[in-house]
């Protein structure tokens, strides 16, 4: 099934083994085949604070187990919570 960036934007990702909310999706990350590569989540703890600078997670497109209509399952969450790259420069872009 093809998704378009706007129907999984601010959808809620939960950990498929403990029901446990993770955050939403932010943004989605293609590979140079075009292909989806990734997810980045906002951290569910990470909003509220307008002064702070949201975490952000990783999300392997694999480990991706259901996306339904509000929300994405995944698996393995432990295994892909590690920071998303954070791009502050134009520099860092390229």
């Amino acid at each position: 099934m093809l998704y378009t960036v706007d129907d999984l934007s601010r959808k809620d990702v939960i950990d498929i083994k403990d029901g446990r909310r993770i955050g939403c999706v932010r943004d989605i990350e293609i590979s140079e085949t075009g292909q989806a590569a990734s997810v980045t989540v906002e951290k569910a703890e990470s909003r509220g604070n307008p002064f702070k600078k949201p975490e952000l997670l990783r999300v392997a497109w694999s480990d991706i187990a259901v996306i339904g209509k509000e929300t994405v399952l995944v698996r393995n969450a432990e295994e892909v919570a590690s920071p998303a790259a954070k791009k502050s420069k134009l520099s860092d872009l390229f």
